[in-house]
């Protein structure tokens, strides 16, 4: 459901077509799922359950700004290895309804958290105002959105070494934030046991 959503958009996609990229039937989508928008809420929970686990992880002994330099390879490797599925959790979803913008919000609280983590970490360096957080979360899904809806001739590596200098800076400064630039590396796989 997710991958076709994210390849032709919510409205265009059919029941019957989710049926036949699953190999399921009728009969069994209706035992499982009230209706489309049920299915896809089902979907994208537990897509968005996956992301989030891979992205927050479970390591909280490696220092904040490594959690979030993994988190940010994992999320730049996971948009080019499946941009439908990508493109189905962070845009083509939102039109299903109220389940999915919960889902998204508790998401965004959840990420707003684990960044504002880094107060932990500042020692004497005055702290960033606590909506920076939520404002560096904000960016990274722009970051996100905006390559997914136009990929071509993008360096989304790039873009989102940008955004990892920026929230290390916000929180540690320009040293730390271009030690951990430098050490960017998407692609290199999930870290579960590390990230933020």
């Amino acid at each position: 459901m997710l991958e076709l959503v994210g390849e032709r958009g919510y409205r265009e996609v059919t029941i019957g077509e989710v049926l036949g990229r699953s190999g399921s039937n009728r009969s069994q989508f209706y035992a499982a799922f009230k209706s489309k928008d049920a299915c896809l809420e089902a979907a994208y929970a537990d897509a968005l359950d996956a992301l989030l686990e891979r992205l927050l992880g479970r390591g909280q002994e490696v220092p904040w700004a490594r959690r979030v330099r993994n988190a940010l390879e994992d999320l730049a490797e996971f948009v080019a290895d499946d941009p439908a599925l990508a493109r189905g959790i962070f845009s083509g979803a939102r039109l299903a309804g109220n389940g999915v913008e919960i889902k998204r919000r508790d998401a965004i609280e959840r990420l707003t958290e684990a960044v504002d983590a880094a107060r932990g970490e500042i020692g004497s360096r005055p702290a960033p105002p606590p909506i920076a957080a939520r404002f560096l979360v904000g960016v990274v899904e722009a970051a996100v959105l905006q390559y997914l809806a136009e990929p071509e001739g993008r360096d989304f590596g790039a873009e989102i070494r940008d955004v990892l200098y920026m929230a290390v800076d916000v929180y540690l400064g320009p040293e730390a934030a271009q030690a951990e630039v430098d050490a960017f590396e998407p692609g290199e796989g999930s870290r579960k046991d590390e990230n933020i």
